[in-house]
């Protein structure tokens, strides 16, 4: 669809009320996530831009929010809305990953505006403060292209082997796309050859995830700590026993660290199948969160509910500004090809 009548159709509908949220989301519980917050500088260092927003984006987004939904944690909508009591319609605000940018800059622009959120901890990484594998993917071919001079198409494919992500139009994104769909041992071989390429480490100075502490602390201050598994693992591509460790043992750390219930759960890339979701039912989750791009009506599987991912791009409008119009008209079911 051409970007002017993109624009149009989602004023139209906007200013008509027929996308807003009171007339769309009725008696539904919708689930909003995001990934990292930075600030300008550091948005630009980090290679996986559709995954982050700004604070000010952030702000715009919670404005938005705010004015036509009660928003709040997953454990806390999730319950309103599935014994029905719910009066306006009902937003989770989710964070994945428990990056450190979600404590220094996500958790102060929530609290601006009075709401609280879930945040998804991979228990691993943030007991060890280690990259998450396609930060450590995406960090490493960006180092080896901008310290080295190296070209993109080169290292993908010295690292990968792979004729297809030679070409000069790959691009970093595409690299880390197709790693989410190889075994775990491939990408494990691709992140040492990166790394013999372009050392260790190259996730920047401010990069890092949240400490126990700063997660203590979260959930003192209202929001929820929810499990992202052990090791951010593409669940549905591991073994029996692994999968019960990475599901069942994350919860029992978290509570036990954290001293609080763990009720909700995210399946790493949404990585989702029948195997996947009974193992986290057998754990003992109330709640667990996808990627698929949709409401959640009363009387679904809660432990497969879906989620808006939102994101700066297509939060814009053709002039770049930010359109809540064009959010509305995302989220509202009647955009064609995202439900």
């Amino acid at each position: 669809m051409k970007a002017s009548l993109r624009d149009l159709a989602a004023a139209l509908l906007h200013r008509s009320g027929a996308s807003l949220p009171g007339r769309t989301a009725a008696g539904r519980l919708a689930v909003a996530t995001f990934h990292r917050v930075l600030p300008e500088e550091e948005q630009r260092e980090y290679p996986l831009r559709g995954l982050a927003v700004t604070p000010d984006e952030l702000s715009r987004f919670l404005r938005f929010f705010c004015r036509h939904y009660d928003c709040g944690t997953l454990a806390d909508t999730a319950s309103r809305w599935g014994s029905g009591r719910a009066g306006r319609p009902l937003l989770a605000l989710t964070f994945d990953d428990c990056q450190l940018d979600g404590f220094l800059h996500a958790a102060p622009v929530l609290e601006a505006f009075d709401v609280r959120a879930s945040f998804f901890a991979p228990v691993e990484n943030v007991d060890r403060n280690e990259t998450l594998w396609h930060d450590r993917l995406a960090y490493g071919l960006a180092s080896c292209v901008q310290r080295d001079g190296r070209q993109l198409a080169e290292v993908a494919a010295t690292v990968t082997g792979a004729t297809d992500l030679a070409s000069a139009g790959v691009t970093i994104h595409a690299i880390v796309a197709r790693a989410k769909h190889e075994a775990p041992a491939i990408r494990e071989q691709w992140l040492s050859r990166l790394e013999e390429l372009c050392g260790q480490d190259a996730r920047p100075s401010w990069d890092g995830l949240m400490s126990w502490e700063q997660l203590a602390e979260l959930t003192t201050r209202g929001h929820e700590i929810g499990s992202h598994s052990m090791t951010h693992a593409l669940l549905d591509q591991c073994e029996p026993d692994v999968l019960a460790h990475e599901v069942g043992e994350s919860r029992r750390i978290l509570a036990s660290r954290l001293g609080v219930p763990v009720e909700s759960f995210c399946y790493p890339n949404g990585n989702l199948d029948a195997r996947v979701r009974d193992a986290v039912h057998r754990a003992g989750y109330r709640w667990a969160v996808g990627t698929g791009w949709r409401a959640n009506d009363r009387g679904c599987d809660p432990l497969d509910l879906g989620r808006f991912e939102m994101d700066s791009e297509h939060a814009q409008d053709r002039r770049g500004a930010f359109s809540e119009a064009r959010i509305a008209w995302r989220m509202s079911g009647l955009h064609p090809g995202l439900e």
